[in-house]
C-alpha cells in the first residue's frame, strides 16, 4: 500500500467499530467485551503547537500552564486518571513549577519537530503500542521528519532499540533533568481514548517493524510461547510451576522476555502460533506475531474489557481469556493482584486454540 493511502485510511479510521469478540466469550462475560464497541474511536489529530516549552518528564507547557496534549487521556478528559493528573498538578504545582521553568537548564529548538509521546510512554508497553504508531505516522507525513523525545527516556535501552527500526527519521532526545523550547511542534495525537487503538495504523507498524529488523517468518517451525512474570516484582501466577509443567508437553516455551533484547522479543513471537500469558507489559509483543497466531490472556475478573484484548483486535489476532481468582483478595487493581491458575480450565482454552489451529 502506497504511504499516502495508509494515511489516508489511517485518518478514515474513526467512528463506530464493529463487534469483536474472543474466540471463547460465554454469556456471563459478553457484556464486558461488547461494550468496548459502544465508545467510538476518534479520529487522530495532527496539530501545530507554537512556542511550547516542554520538560524532560515530556510534559508540555503553554503560558505556564500544563497542555492536555501531554497527557495519555487527550480524547477522554474526563477520566479518572486525568482527575489524579490534575490533583497531582495542584498539591505539587510550586515545586514543579520551580523544577521546570527555573532550576532545569533552556534549550531553544527554532526548527520544525514532531512530538509523538506522552507522560505515560516511559512505560515498556505504551512505547511499543502507543508511541510507536505515532512515530511511525508521522515518517509517513513527512519524509525524514524532525522527532524530539523527552528525556526521561533516555535510560531505556528498548527505546534506543526500537528508533534503529525508523532509519529515515532523525531522532534527538532531550537530556535528563532539562526543558526545550519549541517554536513550532508538530503534535500527533494519540490512537484513542482509554487504551483504543487504530487497525490500519497498527498492522502497518507491524508489517515496518518486521521488515525493518530483518525477520523472516517461517510458517514450518511454529513456536508456542508462555510468558512468564515470575522475576517481576508483582502480578504473578503463584502456581506457576503447576502450569509450566502443564504446558510443556503441549510444546510450550517458558520465557523471561526481561532476559532478552528488543529485537531477541521480536525473534521469539515471529513464529509463535500460541501466546499465553498473565497480563502484562509482555503481552505487548504481540505486536510481532503472525497475523495467524492465538493470544490467551490470564487475568483477574474486571468489568471492562483489557486493553491486549484491544491489542488484539487492532492486529485481527484471535484472543482468549480465561479469568481467575486473586489474592489477596481484597486487591482491586489488576496491576497488582497475584493469580491462581485453575489448570484445567486453562487446558480447556488451550486445547480450542490447537483445534482452531488445524481448522485454519
Amino acid at each position: 500500500m502506497h504511504s499516502s493511502d495508509l494515511v489516508q485510511n489511517v485518518f478514515d479510521c474513526h467512528g463506530t467499530m464493529l463487534p469483536w469478540l474472543p474466540r471463547n466469550v460465554d454469556d456471563e462475560h459478553r457484556g464486558i467485551y461488547q461494550s468496548y464497541f459502544e465508545r467510538p474511536l476518534p479520529q487522530m489529530e495532527l496539530k501545530t503547537l507554537h512556542n511550547v516549552l516542554v520538560s524532560s518528564t515530556g510534559i508540555i507547557y503553554k503560558r505556564f500552564q500544563p497542555l492536555l496534549e501531554s497527557h495519555p487521556f487527550y480524547f477522554q478528559p474526563d477520566h479518572d486518571e486525568m482527575k489524579n493528573v490534575t490533583a497531582l498538578y495542584a498539591d505539587h504545582r510550586l515545586r514543579r513549577w520551580a523544577r521546570d521553568f527555573l532550576l532545569y537548564k533552556l534549550e531553544r529548538v527554532n526548527n520544525e519537530v514532531y512530538w509523538c509521546t506522552d507522560t505515560y510512554s516511559i512505560g515498556f508497553y505504551h512505547w511499543l503500542v502507543e508511541a510507536l504508531p505515532r512515530i511511525y505516522l508521522a515518517s509517513l507525513l513527512q519524509e525524514k521528519p524532525h522527532i524530539y523525545l523527552p528525556g526521561c527516556l533516555q535510560p531505556l535501552s528498548f527505546v534506543h532499540e526500537s528508533l534503529n527500526f525508523f532509519p529515515d527519521v532523525r531522532f534527538d532526545m532531550m537530556k535528563p533533568a532539562s526543558r526545550s523550547k519549541f517554536k513550532k511542534m508538530r503534535w500527533v495525537s494519540q490512537m484513542g481514548s482509554g487504551y483504543q487503538f487504530n487497525p490500519p495504523l497498527m498492522k502497518a507498524l507491524r508489517d515496518h517493524l518486521i521488515q525493518q529488523a530483518g525477520i523472516k517468518r517461517n510458517p514450518k517451525k511454529r513456536t508456542r510461547l508462555f510468558i512468564s512474570r515470575k522475576k517481576a516484582p508483582k502480578r504473578k501466577i503463584i502456581n506457576e510451576d503447576e502450569v509450566e509443567s502443564a504446558l510443556k508437553p503441549l510444546g510450550f516455551q517458558t520465557v523471561y522476555f526481561e532476559d532478552y533484547s528488543l529485537l531477541e522479543q521480536m525473534k521469539l513471537c515471529a513464529n509463535a502460533e500460541l501466546f499465553v500469558g498473565i497480563h502484562g507489559a509482555g503481552l505487548s509483543n504481540m505486536l510481532f506475531l503472525p497475523p495467524d497466531a492465538k493470544v490467551l490472556e490470564i487475568q483477574k475478573l474486571n468489568d471492562w474489557a483489557s486493553c491486549f484484548f484491544r491489542l488484539a483486535h487492532s492486529l485481527d489476532l484471535d484472543y482468549y481469556y480465561t479469568y481467575c481468582p486473586h489474592f489477596p483478595p481484597e486487591e482491586v487493581s489488576e496491576l497488582k493482584a497475584d493469580l491462581v491458575v485453575d489448570v484445567d480450565q486453562l487446558l480447556t482454552v488451550i486445547s480450542s486454540m490447537t483445534e482452531k489451529l488445524s481448522t485454519d
